[in-house]
């Protein structure tokens, strides 16, 4: 393991206590997944790690996570926000430091290393009412970052005219208003009994590629994996998850693609708190 990726299993194991003492289920996802079975740990070269929960356990989390994180951890969720664009969860270490190139100068995105919670959800098998439930959770999506002034990663111009068309509208609204609309749809989709899909709701900008719609059977159960110097549990059905959701995963991919997670340009400290460069910023 390199030092970061030791910041972030530090991180996984406090996050795992929490899951471990209130009877959470949770599991590794994705690259996650693949570097628990393909290495045991993380692949050498990321810098990554992503668990999902049902989105029952999900919101019990946050509740918990709150009051029982450990010293030097946090909670960026729907309560505390302000340097979490993002509609789900993230555990972070706040005795580090990690900034993107593009928010250099803006001080309310500067924060730690972290670790992703995604929530998933049952959702329905007819495709007409997959799309209706995207469009439902992309709409609260776009309305969030605009009410609470997050950077869009699209056009300018598609920006502009989302500004002038919903922003005196959206400003009538508490900050966490379509958050909460966000989860409250899953909840409600995850509870009727005739669902039989998984969603990945974070998975919905149209230009992605990958696969947002599961079986729901993939994640049913879980089984306990090595993972570093600690474990983790992943899908039972690990293998049909990952062949469908990237292929062949236990193939490298070719050194050209073994890239990190943390973007060029990036500020990466991890022995100084990001609330320094806050201070820092605003003193020059």
């Amino acid at each position: 393991m390199n030092d970061t990726q030791k910041v972030i299993l530090d991180i996984f194991k406090e996050y795992k206590k929490i899951c471990d003492k209130h009877g959470l289920k949770y599991f590794g996802l994705s690259g996650t997944t693949i570097g628990a079975v393909r290495h045991g740990g993380f692949i050498p070269w990321d810098d990554d790690l992503d668990v999902a929960m049902p989105i029952d356990d999900y919101l019990k989390f946050r509740e918990i996570a709150l009051k029982e994180l450990g010293r030097g951890y946090e909670l960026l969720d729907s309560r505390s926000r302000k340097t979490n664009p993002q509609m789900y969860m993230k555990v972070r270490d706040s005795r580090t430091t990690y900034i993107e190139g593009q928010y250099a100068d803006k001080p309310r995105y500067f924060g730690g290393v972290w670790m992703d919670v995604f929530p998933i959800a049952m959702c329905p098998s007819n495709k007409l009412k997959i799309s209706i439930l995207k469009i439902r959770l992309r709409f609260y999506r776009k309305m969030d970052m605009l009410r609470n002034q997050y950077t869009f990663r699209e056009s300018e111009l598609k920006n502009k005219l989302m500004k002038i068309l919903f922003l005196p509208v959206v400003y009538i609204c508490k900050s966490d208003h379509y958050l909460n609309r966000w989860e409250r749809t899953l909840v409600i989709y995850n509870r009727k009994a005739n669902n039989k899909k998984i969603i990945l709701p974070w998975r919905l900008p149209p230009r992605r590629t990958y696969h947002n719609i599961f079986p729901c059977e993939f994640f049913e159960s879980t089984e306990e994996r090595k993972f570093e110097d600690t474990t983790m549990m992943i899908p039972t059905m690990y293998d049909e998850y990952l062949r469908m959701d990237f292929g062949d995963y236990m193939k490298l991919p070719p050194k050209s693609a073994r890239v990190t997670h943390f973007e060029e340009g990036a500020t990466l400290d991890l022995n100084k708190p990001y609330i320094e460069y806050v201070k820092t910023y605003h003193e020059s």
